[in-house]
Parts: structure tokens; sequence; C-alpha cells
């Protein structure tokens, strides 16, 4: 009942808002006209109506209100339009930049409620990323999604109709489609879950997340390990790994992921990131093996480029399928946590990087090797697992004390008196208290 829904919004917003101006498309014209438009028609009274224009395709309601159809194919066209309201039916196959250029043109004065509404299918492009993953609202939602909290908008909110909820559908008609079909697409398409592990390189990745409200200093005794891919389109990515030595658990818990910035830049945001990690504890720093080339030009290579500003790199074992497989039995042993805060590691984890979509009619060889494209932070991480042993358990070191003293981390009390020390800021230390 989506474009039931779409339709009968719209008509609410025309006849509550006169001398308004509306914006009803879609991907094509024939799309259009045999949804969205169709059913506009068939539910908006036609006395109201005091002009149509067969021709432009746009009408005027009594009331003042002009209302446009438009196949939605060049957002170009949109750049002149000064609207109240619009509607996107099927936005999934709507380029995002016609969205994006629609949202600039809701300034019409006829109004201070200006709103845009895109009726889709569950899609795990824009509609997820750059809409219900920034939503300040998700209604209805069948799953728990992760959200940045500095990228939602207060003006975004996500409705979503479970095929159930739809009581004007023929007996059995959720049973009868679901049969036969795999778990995805009954999620996808019948639960309305935007999340989709299938095809995932890692599905098992958001299963071992560190909510914000869990993340803990990590400790001084905790070995380090860290990783780069460069980039100047794509993004430059360094990660920071902490080793747990009482489980052998590598944890995630810093990232730097920017492009179009040069090599000065991202080497002064590793050395930030490394400043806090005592001497001795930082294992090993490995980069894109890439790095290691020199040029032809100057025979200097981006590995000699990081070592003018204190960062010293080497190559990282690239091996795609057998290093993927190894990240795999990570995560399914439980030995690699992110924390949450490393937002981009994690979207590239839990929904972009991904092994080429398969049709429920495909039945060739899937093939293990991935999608090139959105795999930047995922590669470091494969780099730096690719160092550790393939057993995560030989990382465990049982003759760590477990009573070492770490400030900031155990009250000064709490620590036998044999293993205390002078130092002074103990007597600063908060409540909180790191167990092992």
């Amino acid at each position: 009942g989506k474009t039931t829904t779409g339709a009968a919004e719209t008509i609410r917003h025309i006849l509550t808002t006169p001398r308004g101006a509306t914006l009803i498309g879609a991907a094509t014209l024939p799309q259009l006209e045999q949804t969205a438009q169709k059913e506009f028609f068939e539910m908006f009274p036609k006395e109201l109506i005091a002009h149509y224009n067969k021709q432009k395709n746009y009408l005027v309601t009594t009331n003042g209100h002009t209302v446009i159809f438009r196949p939605l194919d060049d957002e170009e066209k949109a750049r002149s339009l000064n609207l109240t309201f619009f509607w996107i039916e099927e936005a999934s196959v709507v380029n995002y930049t016609y969205f994006e250029q629609l949202k600039t043109r809701l300034r019409n004065k006829a109004t201070k409620h200006h709103q845009g509404i895109l009726t889709t299918n569950p899609d795990m492009g824009y509609v997820k990323t750059e809409f219900l993953l920034k939503s300040d609202k998700i209604y209805n939602s069948p799953v728990e999604y992760l959200q940045d909290p500095e990228t939602i908008n207060e003006n975004y909110s996500t409705h979503i109709a479970p095929t159930h909820l739809n009581t004007h559908l023929p007996e059995n008609y959720y049973e009868d489609t679901a049969r036969g079909q795999p778990e995805w697409w009954v999620n996808r398409y019948l639960l309305g879950s935007f999340e989709n592990r299938e095809g995932l390189v890692y599905p098992d990745a958001q299963d071992h997340i560190i909510k914000r409200e869990h993340e803990f200093p990590i400790p001084k005794h905790w070995e380090r390990v860290f990783g780069a891919d460069f980039g100047w389109r794509d993004p430059t990515v360094g990660i920071v790994g902490a080793i747990d030595p009482q489980t052998g658990i590598l944890y995630f818990y810093k990232e730097h992921y920017e492009s179009e910035k040069p090599v000065n830049y991202h080497a002064e945001k590793f050395n930030k990131m490394l400043e806090d990690i005592p001497l001795g504890k930082l294992q090993f720093m490995v980069g894109d093996p890439k790095g290691k080339a020199k040029s032809e030009r100057d025979s200097i290579s981006l590995f000699d480029h990081y070592a003018e500003y204190g960062i010293f790199f080497d190559p990282a074992m690239n091996k795609i399928e057998d290093g993927i497989m190894k990240v795999q039995t990570w995560f399914s042993l439980g030995k690699i946590k992110i924390f949450e805060s490393c937002q981009n590691l994690l979207w590239e984890l839990t929904e972009a990087y991904r092994f080429p979509e398969r049709k429920l009619d495909d039945n060739k060889n899937a093939g293990d090797k991935p999608l090139d494209k959105d795999n930047h932070a995922a590669d470091v991480i494969r780099y730096i697992v690719n160092e550790l042993p393939d057993d995560p358990n030989e990382l465990i070191n049982p003759s760590i004390n477990p009573y070492e003293i770490h400030v900031g981390l155990i009250k000064k009390d709490n620590i036998p008196y044999e293993l205390q020390d002078n130092r002074s800021n103990y007597d600063k230390i908060d409540e909180w208290q790191y167990y092992y």
C-alpha cells in the first residue's frame, strides 16, 4: 500500500495548502503514469480540479495549488522549481542527486511546513545510507540499525510497513509469497528489513560491535597494531587495534578515514592516533604493499614520504581470498571486536563491502572474490589480521599479571600493597574500574 499511502499524503497536503506547488515523480514517464499518477487521479476529487494540461502534464486545483507530474531523469530540470511538497515514487531507482536537488526546491512561501516523501521497497543504496540511517525516528522496524548520532537529521523519519500489516491483501498472501524464497528476500520484501547480510564479505561483523556506551580506555599494557590503506579520490585509512592478553581478542578502537588530503596531513593524523601508545607496545605498522613502489620520477615511494614524518610502514601481505577467510574465521571465533565509534569501518563491513549480487535465478558459481569498492578500511583489518597467528588463542599471554597497575583504570585500594607505587594521580581517579 505504499503508493496509495503516498497519494493520500500528497492529496492531504494539496487540499490544506492553497497556492502551493507539488511535484509527483518517478524514474521514468511510463512508471510514473502507471503508478503514482494513476493512483493520484483515482483518489483526487475531480470536482476540485480547475485546470488540467495533459500535454504539459500539470494541473491546478480550485484552491490554486499547482501539481506537476515529471519523470525524474535529469536533476537539472528541477532547478527552476519552487515547491511546497514533492513525492518520489519508487525512490530506489531515482538518482540520489535528484532527491538532493528537490530538497533545495522546498522554498515556496505558501507554507511554512514544507515536506518531501519517498515511497520505495527496502533498498541497500542511498535510501538506506542517506535516509533511513540518518532518520531521527524509524517506525515499525523489524531490526535495530547502527546509526551515527552525528549524522542524524531531525527532519527525517522512516515509516516501515511489513506486508502482514496490509489487511487488504488476499488470505494467505504472505505465506504463499514467502514459500520457497530465501531468508534475505523474505526479510527485505515482506518484513521491510533494510538489513541484508546476503552477499556481505563479513556477515558476522555486526554481531561484534562494542556500543559507544560500553567503549573503554585501552589498558596501557595491551599490545597495539596499526594498518593503513592509501588513496586520493579513494580515502586514505588508518586503523589502530589492541590485543587483550587475557582473551586474545583484537579490538579495533580508533580510525582515520579521509579523501583528497596530502601525505603530511595523513601523517599528522596517524601520529596523533599513535601518540598514547606506550614505548614498545606497538607490534607493527603495515600498509598497502603498493605503497613501497618507487616513483619513476624521483625513485621515492609512498612509504618513503611517510617515513619523512616519522611513520614507518612495512608492506602488508595482500592475499585477498586467504586473508578474507582468515578474518572471517576470527569473527566466527569472537576474536575481533569493533568500537562503534569506528563508523567508517563499520559502514564498510556491515553495509558496503560485498560479493557480486546474485539473482534468484542465478545458477552460476558465485566465486570468492568480492567487489573492489568500498573496501579500504576492510582491507586494513585484513592487512592487520594477516600479520597475526592463524589461531588467535596464541595471542593469549598467561604471564601478564592481572593486577598490573594502569593509571585511571583500577583504584589504588584494589591493588595488593606490594604492587602499588607512589604515583600521585591515583588520588584523582574516578570510580570507574577495569576488570579482567
